[in-house]
Formats: structure tokens, sequence, C-alpha cells
């Protein structure tokens, strides 16, 4: 309930004001969504039932710059993070002219003479 609340941009105010309701009456409210009510925005920890029953809101979570450690009895297995930023684009001979190779680079070294650092 509290998740599909997030989902659907209700007042962050008004969710907590949920959860408390819920907890009044007994209901649980799982650490997942207290941590996102919270607006825990650095590292989340959620137990692997919790990442499989909601693995959707996690990735919407991780996409939103947070980052997800999904636990088993409570020590980490796996951390969730968005992938690195795009590389920059290869261009292709931009380095012509720039490299200059000695005449005769690619002639055979004798072992001995390059063994005893005359090469």
């Amino acid at each position: 309930m509290i998740l599909l609340g997030i989902l659907h941009g209700v007042d962050r105010r008004d969710l907590i004001a949920t959860a408390a309701c819920e907890q009044s009456r007994g209901w649980s409210v799982g650490g997942l969504d207290m941590a996102i009510i919270s607006g825990h925005n650095l590292l989340m920890n959620v137990s692997v039932a919790e990442a499989k029953n909601h693995l959707s809101e996690l990735l919407r979570s991780v996409e939103d710059g947070e980052q997800v450690v999904i636990t088993r009895n409570g020590k980490p297995v796996a951390q969730l993070v968005a992938p690195p930023q795009e590389g920059r684009v290869v261009k292709f001979g931009t380095m012509r002219g720039k490299i200059h190779l000695k005449p005769g680079w690619d002639e055979p070294i004798d072992l001995d003479r390059f063994l005893a650092g005359e090469v």
C-alpha cells in the first residue's frame, strides 16, 4: 500500500501518517516501506525476500541514485547500484601523426644482446 502511494506521487507526510496508522492497528510496515518513506537516500538494506517481492521498486530507487544492499540473515550478499556513466565515444584516427616509431623498431632482436642491455 505504501509503495503504491510512493509510485503514484502521494506526499511523504501522508505516507508517514499512513504507516503510523497501520502500525497502530497492528499491521506490519516493512523495512523497505519505512526506508523509502523516511527518505533514506544513501544506502538501503533489504532482505532477499523483500528484494524478491519489491524488485521493481528497488530498481526505481537505484535509478534515483540510491544504493540497495541485499542481505541474507543480516549479512550483505549483493548490491544494486546504477551502472557507470557512459564512457566517451572513441574516434579512430585521433592519434594519427602523433606517434613516431624509430626506424628498425620491428627488426628481430638477438636475445643475447637484449639480455646484455645493448639493445
